[in-house]
């Protein structure tokens, strides 16, 4: 017998967003991609594509670099075909405007 409960859980994290939007395959690099955008946990050293709508709270603006406040939840029971987690906004740390060098 499991006496384990899944249960979500959550926690505070600090994540990264890049400035310029690209391209999100909701199926691992298959079908029609949408709009995403780049996201790095501070922890991590690789960045991962995600919808731009991923963040709840949150509202992307294209040509800015963001630094994110946000409360990571972890889902026990996901659906197979989406991600373990989402993601809630707390607080924009900082918003800067990333300006293209020639």
């Amino acid at each position: 017998m499991n006496n384990t409960i899944e249960e979500d859980w959550t926690e505070d994290i600090t994540i990264l967003v890049a400035s310029d939007i690209v391209d999100f395959y909701p199926f691992e690099n298959n079908g029609i991609p949408t709009k995403g955008i780049k996201v790095k946990e501070e922890s991590d050293k690789v960045w991962k594509s995600l919808p731009v709508t991923f963040i709840a709270g949150f509202n992307y603006e294209s040509g800015y670099e963001y630094k994110l406040q946000v409360l990571k939840n972890h889902l026990a029971r996901h659906p197979m075909d989406g991600l373990a987690y989402s993601y809630s906004l707390k607080e924009i740390i900082y918003k800067k405007k990333v300006v293209n060098i020639p």
